[in-house]
């Protein structure tokens, strides 16, 4: 019996230890925490109602998202079931674009196409009246002119310049801008959105936008990408690897390891998909993922895209975005690290300009790291002490597989560095 209690005592105590280790730290500055746009945009939306404001006096909010300065909406209620017509007017208000939306009570008008430094002309018509409101928006940044820019009439006409996306007319003008950085190439996505690759909080991110800058879906990428093509309800995105994603719930479908870097998806057949670079064409099978190269000097270029401004007569709705969880648990290192003989920070661990967030999803390190530097992180807490590898000025890593509170280390070649930042997870 005496022994029973002994022995209960013990895992009482080891238990104890184990809860309270999971809440005690020994740093005290908690990691600040990066908000995601797509959350933010929840917030925004709480000022995007119709409720209590009329066709003469309506809700007229510029760039309702905060990444499309070129863009408004318009809502307002009437008292009678009404299709709205919209004409917003050019820069010389010569010509119009045009969209008309359903019959509803409850209007919520999104705005295309307003020229840049400009008051803009825009009319909203009903069964019964029509009102005319102005608009006025600022000068746009641009690096280069798109005078040269073969462009399709009637159509927005996209163009990344200096990893900025533009928005131009038949005429040139900048009627659209998507402010954040964009990475490659816009994919105009079979619904009429557009899918974009942006840096987000120092790592790649793939996001679904409409020409409000809102964000419908996002999901956070190991590597950038250099191709996209849409099938169905899938994706196919060509970076380090080919990967097929359920562009629906942010599944991993399928992987296909590449031997070689790849630029381009040529084409997509039933059973089989081509890429390519520079100087070869491979062909996979999709179905045993054998592959057949063959030497060919291939033109990568990439064209502009040209889209409509409105979709269709569907009349907009707000809906919240969705962030596709990566429930991927990142890799630990082989290097065993024991916590003792630490250094407070000093002017050489200054000098790396070391920083470190939390977002919803991650960790993210950034510094001036070199290549011949050995890095590593370490987090750690009572019995559990994780080291990963730093092999590059910014480092992420997945929160899924972690819980609780785990102060930070940084070791940087010989020196083992206690931050006194913590991360609670």
């Amino acid at each position: 019996m005496k022994k029973i209690l002994i022995i209960s005592s013990f895992l009482m105590i080891m238990i104890s230890c184990t809860m309270l280790g999971y809440k005690i730290v020994s740093a005290n500055e908690k990691v600040d925490e990066i908000e995601e746009k797509i959350d933010s945009q929840k917030n925004q939306e709480k000022y995007l109602t119709p409720y209590g404001y009329t066709l003469e006096n309506p809700n007229i909010i510029k760039n309702p998202y905060g990444d499309s300065p070129l863009s408004a909406m318009i809502l307002f209620e009437t008292s009678y079931q009404t299709k709205i017509t919209i004409k917003i007017y050019s820069q010389d208000n010569t010509s119009f674009i045009e969209n008309t939306y359903k019959e509803d009570t409850k209007h919520i008008i999104p705005i295309y196409g307003l020229a840049e430094n400009n008051e803009n002309k825009i009319e909203v018509i009903t069964n019964k009246e029509k009102k005319t409101y102005s608009i006025k928006t600022e000068k746009v940044e641009k690096f280069n002119s798109f005078e040269n820019i073969e462009v399709q009439s009637n159509k927005l006409n996209l163009v990344v310049d200096n990893s900025k996306l533009y928005g131009i007319d038949s005429n040139h003008n900048i009627i659209w801008y998507y402010k954040n950085k964009v990475e490659g190439s816009p994919y105009l996505l079979q619904n009429g959105n557009i899918l974009l690759e942006i840096n987000n909080n120092q790592r790649y991110s793939l996001i679904e936008i409409d020409l409000s800058g809102k964000i419908y879906k996002q999901i956070n990428l190991e590597s950038k990408i250099y191709d996209i093509l849409e099938k169905k309800d899938s994706l196919y995105l060509l970076s380090n690897n080919l990967i097929e994603l359920d562009w629906q719930t942010g599944q991993v479908l399928d992987k296909y390891s590449l031997k070689n870097n790849y630029t381009k998806i040529v084409e997509l057949k039933d059973n089989s998909i081509t890429i390519a670079n520079e100087t070869q064409e491979t062909t996979i099978n999709l179905k045993n993922k054998k592959e057949s190269t063959s030497k060919k000097r291939n033109q990568i270029t990439t064209k502009n895209i040209s889209i409509n401004y409105y979709k269709d007569n569907t009349n907009y709705k707000l809906i919240n975005g969705v962030t596709f969880q990566n429930n991927n648990i990142t890799p630990l290192s082989k290097k065993e690290i024991l916590l003792v003989n630490y250094k407070k920070i000093d002017t050489k661990y200054k000098s790396y300009n070391i920083n470190i967030k939390k977002t919803k999803e991650t960790i993210v390190l950034t510094g001036n790291f070199k290549d011949s530097d050995e890095s590593y992180i370490i987090l750690d807490k009572f019995l559990d002490k994780r080291v990963y590898d730093v092999k590059s000025k910014t480092t992420i890593i997945n929160q899924y597989g972690l819980s609780g509170k785990y102060s930070i280390y940084i070791k940087i070649n010989n020196n083992i560095y206690k931050t006194n930042i913590y991360i609670d997870i």
